[in-house]
């Protein structure tokens, strides 16, 4: 107990000096235009028609507690700080609980599943949703864990019941329909490794009647998503399956974005800064940070210590690279499946589709280690990726800033403008030629120009639509969208 509370404080030092930057960010970005005038008016009828459209039930509630708050934007900030870094503890727990994996093990997957940069687009409310939910989905996972080593039947079944609800409420984000099968197959292995000596199907057949409820969880759910939630509006179809196989080129290219963006680039983006001297000189700080909060972890006395009524298990690397390749395939699949794929340059925002893939790279990464790099130096290697996430991290942070003073500059600029033309003007068209300022040289569109629109107009007496040059379809979705009463 003692070491995994070293382990879990070791996690919460790491994921604060990486992130305590998303606590101070005032910013609004993206799709948050778009729904924080809602929220600060009390439009609920409106933001409910909205969200409905598409289901997002867990957004929609998230965004009501917002408003009961005088700054949504703290909240959203602090509820995303707050679930990536639950997520990461409860996981850690997972490992613990149900794999008895060897402490050091679990610290570094735990660990590089909240520092990845993969997903930091958490910063914008739109996203929060999918944070808490993967929370959700981790909570469920450990609580039904819980409820296995359970002795007394009427907490077990309670617990059972508690998980079955959270996984339920989860999969509001439907791509954790997918990564269920992670939890499935977490039930289904041990159970066969336990029962080596009979036939398979006789096996199984005993494993599906306990494991009923939990089985057809997600065919429940999918079945009310095809019935009773379809989606609507102009989101209909947004989460329809496609066949990727129909174009060959489009196939190759979700493979490749995917494994570029979704394993490669959080490893080596972060290198690519060291040149400039102040990360350089950050990377080296938080390097230190790093190995004074996990020495006694990494140590190679705390090999063996656990204590006499806990067993501590290892893999070989090939058993890591097997189930950080599944849980990958798993958290790639449903994206692929939808047509949508990580991207960084130009729209850092898709990199929502990677969010899934964060635990399958923490796995394959460990492994690659395990396999490639001598014993010595395997810890340090392991402290050097982690202080590498830190350091980019915290980059995006000032990136995201630079971005957000950028904004600001131009809602001063259109707010004090006294040119008659700007301000009686019902359509402006926004042409950025200075989208180097912008974080990872994103494009903005229409739904954030017309935030800064609401942010100097009164929409009741002089309504206005901002557009980005060369987009021509939202026009028609911010006049259908506005006009609701």
């Amino acid at each position: 107990m003692k070491n995994d509370t070293r382990a879990i404080i070791a996690i919460i030092i790491t994921y604060i000096t990486g992130n305590f930057l998303l606590l101070f960010n005032k910013a609004i970005y993206w799709d948050t235009w778009v729904w924080l005038p809602i929220i600060k008016e009390g439009n609920y009828k409106i933001l409910w028609d909205a969200l409905y459209q598409s289901k997002r039930f867990t957004a929609y509630y998230l965004y009501r507690v917002s408003g009961f708050f005088d700054n949504p934007v703290l909240f959203f900030k602090i509820m995303a700080f707050v679930c990536c870094l639950l997520a990461g503890l409860l996981l850690y727990g997972i490992l613990r609980k149900k794999l008895s994996l060897r402490i050091d093990r679990a610290f570094f997957i735990s660990a590089f599943f909240v520092l990845t940069p993969v997903f930091l687009v958490r910063i914008d409310s739109s996203v929060l949703q999918h944070s808490f939910n993967i929370m959700l989905f981790f909570l469920a996972a450990l609580v039904y864990f819980i409820a296995e080593k359970n002795k007394n039947r009427f907490v077990a079944v309670i617990n059972y019941s508690l998980s079955w609800i959270l996984f339920f409420l989860s999969f509001n984000t439907y791509s954790l329909l997918a990564f269920y099968g992670g939890f499935i197959l977490l039930l289904l292995i041990p159970y066969f490794q336990e029962n080596k000596e009979g036939a398979l199907i006789s096996l199984l057949w005993p494993w599906i009647k306990s494991n009923f409820l939990f089985i057809i969880l997600p065919v429940i759910f999918w079945g009310l998503k095809l019935s009773v939630w379809k989606d609507e509006g102009f989101l209909t179809g947004y989460d329809d399956f496609i066949n990727p196989f129909n174009s060959p080129s489009f196939t190759i290219l979700l493979f490749w974005e995917t494994i570029i963006y979704g394993f490669f680039w959080q490893i080596v983006a972060p290198i690519l800064i060291l040149h400039r001297k102040i990360f350089a000189l950050l990377f080296l700080t938080i390097s230190l940070i790093t190995y004074l909060a996990t020495k006694k972890i990494f140590t190679s006395e705390n090999e063996n210590n656990a204590s006499p009524a806990q067993k501590e298990i290892d893999y070989s690397p090939k058993y890591y690279l097997i189930a950080g390749g599944i849980l990958f395939f798993l958290g790639f699949l449903p994206y692929f499946l939808t047509g949508k794929m990580p991207h960084v340059l130009g729209n850092p925002f898709n990199m929502r589709s990677a969010f899934l893939l964060p635990l399958g790279s923490s796995l394959l990464t460990l492994g690659l280690i395990l396999l490639i790099i001598k014993k010595e130096w395997q810890s340090a290697a392991q402290n050097i990726i982690l202080a590498l996430f830190m350091t980019f991290t915290i980059y995006n942070y000032y990136g995201l800033d630079m971005d957000w003073y950028k904004q600001m500059a131009i809602i001063e600029s259109l707010k004090t403008s006294q040119d008659g033309n700007l301000k009686s003007a019902t359509t402006l068209v926004f042409n950025d030629k200075i989208s180097g300022l912008n974080w990872l040289n994103r494009e903005i569109h229409g739904e954030e120009y017309l935030g800064y629109l609401e942010e100097i107009y009164n929409f009741q007496e002089n309504p206005k639509f901002g557009t980005a040059k060369g987009e021509t379809n939202y026009y028609s979705i911010q006049k259908d969208f506005i006009a609701q009463p």
